[in-house]
């Protein structure tokens, strides 16, 4: 089956041609080599022939060989020696061929010769043609040919018997054998050009089939490179950060259990440091999500630069990262902590146009500290986390004395600096809008807290006063400054406008889940124990019992400070308003609890002053 030419693209052709050659070239010198060794057996046998087939020569009664014993051994030697050479020096080459179609029609020459012009040698001529066919080449054919019509055109003048067997012929009669030879060559030039063009056809297959193979040979090769470069990136993103391309959570802990498996083995120290980005949120929130990527990559590269080619900085998640100190103990490993820690804290971060950030570590030692992973971890985190709750851009090691005393609040401390950081930041912007509310409300904080721990309130409840304290003002952010800090009594409109700021503060903390168990003591802070306060006018224990303890320590903070249309009232003038209020205004419980914190506190002093 030949491939439709319309498909054979010239490159095919041009391979075509090219397997075409080389077959050939390969066909040739094969029949070379097969014609060195038949022109070789010819000779021998044109040798025995003389003895078997060529008569004797008598002197008297002795005799001996014919003298076309020697003929034959010379002719036939300088027939076939050159063939011979050229077959084995320059085999393929057309030259040679046709000097091999020359000595094998010669040697035809010589056997029929030999047989003194027997018909039957004759045939020789027309094998040693069919042989050379095998070339399939027409013009050796042609050669042979030539050398067999002037031999016989020769001979048949000068030595008819030797090549007839008879003593004279015909001139005409070397056209007779030429005709016969030239019918054979006929057959035989058809027969090498269906041979060659089978072989070409074949040649293109063979092309097409190349040509097949290659593209899809490449098409596998292009899908194995995008396989093994798809792999290679699954393998990458599996175990690398994609933003700051560092080493992942999951790879992470691949590498320290091998670094914990290799110091244990070598009875080797390893240290971790944890690290956590001071104020990051704060950062996302103001600059932009795009301004945070930028400075965590940017924060990868800084700490990068101080360290070792054999420690590990790797992504643990968020704003932490991790990294790994092989060979290193627990006191070099808090001097490059604090290296690093310098470091971050001087260098101008180009994200957000230029902005300084600092961060928390904590250091954890293997086997000192932990002895595994996780316990490795863990140290370094909750050493981070004292770090966080002393003040933030310091290192501490695990080993520190401190940080065992601040376990107990580390426990919860991710959600409590969250929380804390809110309430400071809302405080902080009551105080911007009016200094008097934002240290009034610092104060009440304090009473509040003193108030409900002398109440017998567990720890959270007493912190949830605290809190509702804190920020029991923050509706005030609402109320404009001309009412704020105006200095006389408020009329009608303003007081109503300023009413409003309970409702206000609730819906602000609203908005904060972890502050939204404060909102019923916000907006209950100005409710009355009779039912006439505001804004929902409940009565009694119906008023949260977090917004009756501020109401009372916010009604003494307000009585013994500066306001602007009034000056402080002394102390025991404000604990005799509050008995008066005890029961209208006030929950008399709470008064009374209110008035035995402060007969205490004044008991304490007296001691103190005695002793």
């Amino acid at each position: 089956m030949t491939t439709p030419q319309s498909e054979i693209t010239s490159e095919t052709k041009e391979r075509a041609t090219t397997l075409f050659s080389e077959h050939q070239q390969s066909l040739h010198k094969k029949i070379d080599r097969m014609f060195a060794a038949l022109m070789l057996v010819q000779w021998i046998f044109a040798i025995a022939a003389t003895f078997w087939l060529s008569p004797r020569t008598w002197a008297g009664s002795a005799s001996q060989p014919h003298i076309h014993i020697w003929g034959a051994l010379l002719l036939g030697g300088v027939i076939s020696c050159f063939p011979i050479f050229c077959a084995l020096a320059r085999p393929g080459e057309a030259f040679t061929r046709h000097v091999i179609a020359i000595g094998q029609l010669s040697m035809s020459a010589l056997l029929i010769h030999l047989a003194g012009g027997r018909i039957e040698t004759h045939f020789h001529v027309f094998g040693s043609l069919a042989f050379l066919s095998f070339y399939r080449d027409w013009r050796v054919l042609i050669t042979g040919t030539i050398v067999t019509a002037l031999d016989h055109f020769v001979r048949g003048l000068v030595w008819p018997q030797s090549v007839y067997g008879i003593q004279s012929s015909e001139t005409w009669r070397w056209l007779e054998h030429a005709g016969w030879v030239i019918f054979e060559d006929v057959f035989l030039i058809i027969s090498c050009n269906w041979g060659l063009q089978e072989i070409y056809a074949i040649c293109e297959r063979d092309a097409s089939l190349q040509a097949s193979n290659a593209s899809l040979e490449t098409k596998v090769q292009v899908r194995t490179a995008s396989l093994r470069e798809a792999n290679e990136r699954l393998a990458a993103l599996a175990t690398t950060d994609p933003l700051t391309a560092l080493p992942n959570h999951r790879a992470l802990i691949d590498i320290i259990d091998k670094e914990i498996e290799r110091s244990h083995r070598y009875n080797r120290p390893a240290s971790l440091l944890f690290l956590d980005i001071d104020h990051f949120k704060a950062l996302n929130d103001g600059c932009g999500h795009a301004v945070g990527d930028a400075a965590l990559i940017e924060f990868g590269q800084e700490l990068q630069k101080g360290l070792r080619a054999i420690d590990t900085l790797g992504r643990w998640g968020g704003e932490e990262f991790v990294i790994l100190l092989p060979e290193t103990d627990g006191e070099l490993a808090l001097e490059v902590a604090e290296r690093l820690r310098a470091s971050i804290a001087s260098h101008l971060f180009e994200a957000g146009g230029g902005v300084r950030i600092t961060c928390s570590l904590g250091a954890a030692t293997y086997s000192q500290d932990a002895l595994s992973r996780s316990e490795l971890v863990h140290a370094a985190d909750r050493a981070m986390y004292a770090a966080k709750k002393l003040g933030r851009n310091q290192v501490r090691a695990v080993s520190d004395p401190i940080v065992n005393t601040l376990d107990s609040a580390i426990e919860s401390s991710r959600e409590d600096i969250a929380t804390q950081g809110t309430v400071e930041a809302l405080a902080r912007l009551v105080e911007v809008r009016d200094d008097y509310t934002g240290e009034h409300t610092e104060g009440v904080a304090q009473l509040a807290s003193q108030l409900a721990k002398a109440m017998g309130l567990d720890e959270t409840e007493a912190r949830r006063v605290s809190l509702v304290a804190r920020l029991h003002d923050i509706g005030k952010v609402g109320i404009s400054d001309a009412i704020l800090r105006k200095e006389g009594k408020l009329d009608e409109e303003e007081w109503r406008l300023m009413k409003l700021h309970p409702i206000i503060g609730a819906d602000v903390v609203s908005h904060v889940p972890s502050l939204r168990l404060t909102m019923p003591g916000i907006r209950g802070h100005h409710e009355r124990w009779d039912g006439r306060g505001y804004p929902d006018r409940l009565e009694g224990e119906h008023i949260p019992l977090a917004a009756r303890i501020v109401a009372v320590a916010d009604a003494y903070s307000a009585m013994t400070t500066d306001r602007p249309y009034r000056q402080a009232r002394s102390h025991e003038v404000a604990i005799e308003e509050l008995k008066r209020s005890a029961g209208t205004q006030f929950d008399p419980a709470i008064v009374e609890a209110f008035l035995q914190v402060f007969e205490r506190a004044t008991r304490r002093e007296e001691r103190g002053r005695a002793a």
